[in-house]
């Protein structure tokens, strides 16, 4: 593992892909997939005798709207030097801001997901999962490599796998991860990518998402502000400059064929101080969705700190609105320990008071849902203890 801060690291970092790539996102042609209708809320009666209109009945499957990219044009942005790397990249005096004394409600949707090992390729997984969370989930996440095989961890796009989930009513998520070689050349080295020699493999899987039909969500280059992967910024010679040449490249190869149906989003790691957002951003016209990765890690890992959902996030949020304040924002992985803290009020804090106050942008939250405890790292189930999948099923059921 890098030896990278607790706002910089993933759970599937390192030398080697680790089989736990696999599934989930939501939403389909603008819309979020099926969801159960918001309960009416009643805020009460403010001293003084103040009363407070009901929420009404928003549903959580009412339209998203997902930002069409227009044309490219736009110069990229010039790279950002790396700099030292605090302890938690995290401005000095962030944290939990005070609610203001009347909440405005949220009314957009929000749709919960879940990676879950092979579960895009055994649905019953996700049966189990849903059972004890009470919900279905409207994104369903997994991960392909480029030019790596192990198990279900393959290069081939899962054309199953597409179905499957489809057939439940959820949106596929697919990270995309350029692991190599393929044909002797290695797509991390982000590079060799426009140079065309990845042109055949990267047309196949544009024409298989075609033909698809349906809306899903690709990650491409995910954590790139991540150098425990070998494709982020700073590795393997990678310029912020070869990403964004890169993302654009294959972004257009999708577009010559036709593949319309393809979400794009980009998924940085919470913002750190190696390199800032905007030096990495290929633009509003190859971006649909901003994606963010973030974990707390409590007492249990070396990289830890409890850190509340609106600390964790917030950097990160900011960033992507200086970037563009009207694209959704999803988060692609997240997860918490039990160690350090309280879980179950983690998990109530993220989903009913960092997302409706702190957050309204982030339209989707994906949860890693692995055990990597013998990988050295954590159980980041939701169900790593019982309080903490009732606080979950407790908290999404309210969405």
């Amino acid at each position: 593992m890098a030896d990278v801060s607790r706002t910089s690291w993933s759970p599937h970092g390192g030398s080697l892909p680790s089989p736990r790539h696999q599934e989930a996102i939501a939403g389909d042609e603008g819309r979020t997939g099926p969801q159960v209708p918001r309960r009416t809320v009643m805020l009460g009666l403010l001293a003084g005798g103040l009363s407070l209109l009901s929420v009404g009945s928003a549903r959580a499957d009412a339209p998203v709207p997902i930002p069409v990219p227009q044309s490219a044009g736009a110069a990229p942005p010039p790279a950002s030097p790396p700099g030292p790397t605090n302890a938690t990249g995290t401005p000095t005096g962030a944290g939990m801001s005070p609610s203001p004394p009347i909440p405005k409600p949220r009314r957009d949707p929000v749709a919960v997901g879940v990676y879950i090992p092979g579960a895009a390729q055994d649905t019953t997984l996700l049966d189990v999962f849903e059972e004890m969370a009470g919900k279905r989930m409207a994104i369903v996440h997994w991960y392909q490599p480029w030019g790596y095989t192990k198990g279900w961890y393959s290069a081939p796009l899962d054309v199953a796998a597409l179905g499957a989930v489809a057939a439940r009513g959820a949106t596929p998520m697919i990270t995309w991860e350029a692991w190599g070689p393929i044909d002797g050349v290695d797509p991390s080295h982000v590079a060799n990518i426009p140079t065309g020699a990845f042109d055949a493999y990267i047309d196949a899987w544009a024409r298989g998402l075609k033909a698809f039909g349906k809306p899903v969500y690709l990650r491409l280059f995910h954590e790139m502000n991540n150098q425990s992967y070998p494709w982020a910024y700073g590795t393997n010679g990678n310029t912020a400059q070869d990403l964004i040449a890169a993302w654009q490249y294959v972004h257009d190869r999708f577009a010559r064929v036709g593949a319309a149906n393809v979400r794009w989003v980009w998924s940085p790691n919470t913002e750190n101080d190696l390199v800032a957002f905007s030096a990495l951003y290929p633009g509003d016209a190859y971006v649909d969705w901003f994606g963010v990765d973030g974990y707390n890690g409590g007492s249990l890992l070396e990289w830890g700190g409890w850190l509340p959902a609106k600390q964790l996030f917030d950097r990160s949020y900011r960033s992507f609105r200086a970037i563009n304040a009207s694209k959704p924002v999803m988060i692609a992985e997240i997860g918490s320990v039990e160690q350090g803290g309280s879980k179950p009020n983690w998990i109530a804090e993220l989903f009913t008071a960092a997302l409706p106050h702190a957050f309204p942008n982030i339209r989707a939250v994906v949860w890693f849902d692995d055990n990597l405890s013998s990988q050295g790292q954590a159980d980041w189930r939701v169900d790593s203890s019982e309080s903490s999948m009732r606080a979950f099923s407790a908290a999404i059921t309210q969405l």
